[in-house]
């Protein structure tokens, strides 16, 4: 099982004694290893998605200080031009 920045390994114990807490624990191992190895490209995905808004959120920010500054349009967005 492999993360973005780390490595885990999981040891399940089990016993033929015990099948049913053995089958138990090797389903939760079976889910944890799914859990972790879909979660690497989860966050890739996540980080692109993030980059993304980032973008929208600086050119909106742009978009306001040029609105407040007058140079889009002509008229400078102050109290009292909104009055």
């Amino acid at each position: 099982v492999t993360g973005t920045s780390a490595r885990v390994c999981m040891v399940a114990a089990v016993h033929p004694n015990h099948a049913q807490e053995s089958a138990s624990t090797l389903r939760y191992a079976h889910q944890y290893s799914a859990l972790q190895t879909s979660s690497g490209s989860r966050v890739s995905d996540l980080t692109s998605e993030v980059r993304q808004q980032q973008r929208r959120v600086d050119g909106l920010k742009r978009a306001f200080e040029s609105a407040c500054a007058g140079t889009e349009h002509g008229i400078a967005w102050t109290p009292e031009a909104l009055s």
